[in-house]
């Protein structure tokens, strides 16, 4: 792999951050994303694209970009290998001391670089930083976004059994961290393999999300809804399922099989509409939750008991499908 320098007055300085954007057909946004990174307030990146095969414009124009600023580099998998890969590829491939996660169609605000490279210096004992998204639709304007609010490591761990609320656009990752902890991005774990993944960073390391816009996501028409093939469905739920286990086992916290159907089927459909029996088994375990809560830290323990009272409330909302929209991006 070449190795991207940064000229400065006669001496050359290593990027300091590789940004990993993958590509596949994005040729309407590409330019805009591209746009966003160069429009940085920090300056010491590389930028790392790695074209999946894309059928459209989209290395036509990223190679124009690349005359124009040398910190861009391009690379083209020989065939369409699917995000996982890719990001895979990428990881191995970056050289900087931070590595920025960033999609295609997606933009970075502009003092996205300066503020989490800042914060990791700060905070050695930080493994990665996020931050919040804004949703926008395809014409690039701002759509209503329900705000998450899990700040800290405790936060953010509180709320992994439930949902997944660190947004991968946002994050910014110390290399050696992944280096020293050999992770990567699960390839059998198609659609559901950012989950896992910062649930397998929590297994070793810290993370922490900032109160500030970083990202904005942008959401394609149909993006909301899940699949209709049975089969994608299938391995999607069997993935979701895989990933709450290990994120009980990193709390601590036993459960039957049983106990896990009922509770992992409630948080992949939440609904106050079921069966009085189900309702009963469900506040059962979340009685379970609490109790073996004891494991935790004070700090964590607060942490989990909210969630667990906000999700006991879900049960009997009818506000819950709405808000799962949002959460299940």
């Amino acid at each position: 792999m070449q190795r991207l320098v940064i000229k400065k007055k006669g001496c050359t300085v290593k990027a300091k951050i590789s940004v990993l954007m993958p590509c596949y057909n994005c040729e309407k946004y590409i330019a805009e994303a591209i746009d966003s990174i160069i429009a940085q307030t920090y300056k010491n990146w590389q930028l790392l694209i790695i074209d999946d095969g894309s059928s459209d414009q989209s290395v036509d124009i990223i190679r124009k970009y690349m005359r124009l600023d040398s910190r861009i580099l391009l690379y083209e998998n020989e065939k369409n290998k699917g995000v996982v890969y890719t990001r895979n590829k990428a990881l191995s491939m970056c050289e900087g001391e931070y590595i920025a996660f960033m999609d295609a169609d997606d933009r970075s605000s502009g003092d996205r670089l300066d503020a989490e490279c800042k914060f990791l210096d700060e905070n050695p004992h930080i493994s990665a930083v996020g931050g919040l998204y804004q949703l926008i639709n395809e014409e690039g304007r701002e759509i209503p976004t329900k705000k998450i609010e899990a700040y800290s490591d405790c936060q953010i761990r509180a709320h992994m059994l439930f949902h997944n609320v660190i947004a991968n656009g946002t994050v910014m990752i110390r290399r050696d961290f992944i280096l020293q902890n050999k992770l990567k991005y699960d390839e059998n774990l198609k659609s559901t393999e950012d989950y896992r993944f910062w649930v397998d960073v929590l297994r070793v390391g810290k993370l922490q999300n900032l109160n500030h816009v970083f990202q904005f996501y942008r959401v394609h028409e149909g993006s909301l809804e899940h699949s209709g093939d049975n089969q994608i469905e299938s391995n999607r739920k069997k993935a979701l399922y895989s990933t709450r286990e290990c994120m009980l086992t990193l709390l601590q916290i036993e459960l039957s099989e049983e106990e896990k159907e009922v509770l992992f089927t409630f948080l992949e459909q939440p609904s106050s509409k079921m069966s009085s029996d189900r309702r009963k088994k469900l506040k059962l375990i979340f009685e379970k939750l609490e109790k073996q809560s004891g494991n935790m830290s004070r700090e964590l323990a607060d942490e989990f008991h909210k969630q667990i009272c906000l999700w006991k409330k879900y049960t009997y909302s009818k506000l819950v499908r709405g808000l799962y929209r949002i959460w299940s991006l």
